[in-house]
């Protein structure tokens, strides 16, 4: 009997260390385990069975739309051949409200179709009565990585992503101050332009929470036609002046002719008005108002040097 006790014993033991064993071991494996970075996903959390299909993504870092030069956000994504530049600095002025703005429009089918999120949430509206988000409001300097969806995407956010989604990835924790300034000069204009930035976060609570700020400044010379030879000279196609009625069928007369120096007379800088005598009176810088001279050449409301 004794015998017995002892052999149960050691197996008791036996078992015991056994089990010390495996826990330890699987200890071990879970210190060892590597850490994985939070995984951002562009989608929506509702499950539909109809909206499950590959769609193509264009990822881009935020590194990589530093290094583009560009003066913003909007200017350098407007480089893509999936995005049209629609609204940019350089024709943000194209409709009432919608001046300084940089509104991403996908495929050229307009930016109320473009749906901009950041860090896969909506972002407030820039311009009144539609759905379009200024990308100037995002701080560049706090973009982690830019992905756009370039298949519409409809199914998945709704009417607003028709054209496709442009999602912007945020920083997880601004640490630290950071400032910049940039500047580029065109060789063969003075379409000259400018960035800085400055951005400083901390945290605090034990690390608990975040808080930062960022200022960003950026400006772009114009670019005017009329200050560089190849663009200076307009041109129009206007009536041909020589043609009589005696050579009207001869090939050395055409109907049609291209004049340099063309311009349409009832729409110029200065503002046309219209009195007894048509659209042929406008104004002085001095707001003063003169008559418009018209020219030559007149064909319809074309004409060649003349104001235009």
């Amino acid at each position: 009997m004794k015998r017995h006790n002892l052999l149960s014993t050691s197996i008791k033991c036996a078992l015991i260390t056994a089990a010390a064993t495996a826990s330890n071991s699987v200890l071990a494996q879970d210190e060892q385990a590597t850490k994985i970075e939070r995984v951002e996903v562009t989608g929506s959390r509702i499950l539909r069975e109809g909206a499950i299909a590959p769609a193509p993504v264009t990822v881009i870092s935020g590194e990589q739309l530093m290094n583009t030069g560009a003066v913003n956000i909007g200017e350098a994504l407007n480089n893509l051949p999936a995005l049209g530049n629609t609204y940019s600095m350089a024709n943000s002025g194209r409709f009432i409200g919608t001046a300084g703005l940089n509104i991403l429009d996908l495929r050229n089918m307009g930016t109320d179709r473009t749906l901009v999120l950041v860090n896969g949430k909506r972002h407030v509206s820039s311009s009144a009565g539609s759905q379009s988000v200024d990308t100037n409001t995002i701080p560049s300097v706090w973009v982690e990585r830019v992905e756009i969806i370039t298949g519409g995407a409809s199914a998945v956010y709704g009417a607003d992503a028709v054209t496709g989604v442009v999602n912007f990835i945020l920083k997880d924790n601004i640490e630290g101050m950071d400032f910049s300034v940039t500047r580029g000069f065109a060789d063969l204009s003075s379409y000259n332009n400018e960035k800085a930035t400055f951005s400083y976060g901390s945290n605090f609570d034990n690390d608990r929470g975040n808080a930062a700020f960022a200022i960003e400044y950026s400006a772009q010379d114009s670019l005017n036609a009329l200050d560089h030879p190849w663009t200076s000279t307009s041109f129009s196609s206007l009536r041909n002046q020589a043609q009589t009625e005696a050579n009207k069928d001869s090939a050395a007369f055409p109907d049609k002719i291209l004049t340099p120096n063309a311009g349409y007379y009832a729409i110029n800088n200065a503002g046309v008005y219209a009195l007894e005598d048509g659209f042929t009176n406008s104004f002085n810088l001095d707001s003063s108002a003169r008559d418009l001279y018209i020219g030559n050449n007149v064909d319809g409301l074309s004409c060649a040097n003349c104001d235009s």
